[in-house]
């Protein structure tokens, strides 16, 4: 939508974050099949059906930060869960309100109707003079 925005991330561990272009991503997709089908399919379900916030939050731990343990492979698993569904509302509730202030006040309302009813009877005017 290319407006600006902030993203806060937290990291378990001391950690670098990087950003891909779509360029680079067109050029490393051909080399990649399995990311290519992945990508490919993560812009069917947003890019091209007009999505306002493409969203996919990627979380492949690093595997210091994985465990076998499967009782808290269970739990982390139930907190990315949340944790996503918690941004998806959140951004949801964004799009709702920005929808809402864009539309018109009862006063916008009202001056646009006595423009066109001023234009209205302006034109009847000229009818009535020819």
């Amino acid at each position: 939508m290319e407006e600006g925005g902030k993203v806060y991330y937290r990291f378990g561990r001391n950690s670098i974050c990087s950003a891909i272009t779509i360029e680079k991503m067109a050029e490393i997709l051909p080399r990649h099949p399995v990311l290519r089908k992945k990508f490919i399919q993560f812009k069917k379900t947003t890019v091209l059906q007009n999505k306002p916030f493409p969203l996919d939050y990627i979380m492949n731990l690093p595997s210091h930060l994985r465990t076998n343990d499967p009782e808290r492979a269970t739990l982390q698993s139930q907190h990315d869960r949340l944790e996503n569904i918690l941004k998806n509302v959140a951004i949801r509730r964004l799009t709702e309100i920005r929808a809402i202030k864009a539309k018109p006040s009862f006063k916008e309302m009202i001056v646009e109707y006595m423009q066109k009813k001023s234009e209205k009877d302006e034109r009847a005017r000229i009818r009535i003079k020819e």
